[in-house]
């Protein structure tokens, strides 16, 4: 069984606030453990942000897309903005000393912590978070 949703939104930080729901619809269709919606909060929060700063840097004429869906027993979590893109693999790494107290530069590192597959596409402008689910 497939089942997929998609919303499209402005590059603002209000719409943040719409991110809770459907996480909410997600994880209630999908079956995720607490733990695991807890996870995917935080994380798809990480996720839309850098879309809206970084890949669209605010620019409201620029949409964020995030989109999921149910396959294989793993809900894939997506966030696709409209930006340049970005190489994952060349991000400082925030547990070097240098960068300990650096106030960001961990969204991806938590990512790759609380999900069991992280994905990048689109030259890193869309980037997957798979959960298995249990």
């Amino acid at each position: 069984m497939t089942k997929q949703n998609l919303y499209e939104f402005t590059s603002s930080y209000d719409n943040l606030s719409r991110l809770e729901g459907i996480v909410d619809e997600a994880t209630r269709e999908s079956g995720l453990s607490e733990d695991q919606k807890e996870a995917l909060m935080l994380v798809a929060s990480e996720a839309m942000t850098n879309a809206i700063k970084h890949g669209n840097k605010l620019d409201e004429e620029k949409k964020v897309t995030i989109s999921w869906q149910i396959t294989d027993g793993e809900l894939r979590f997506s966030i696709q903005d409209e930006g340049e893109g970005f190489d994952a693999d060349a991000l400082p790494d925030p547990l070097n000393p240098e960068n300990l107290l650096k106030d960001s530069g961990r969204g991806v590192f938590l990512m790759k912590t609380y999900c069991d597959d992280v994905q990048f596409e689109l030259e890193g402008r869309k980037v997957i978070l798979v959960f298995k689910i249990s």
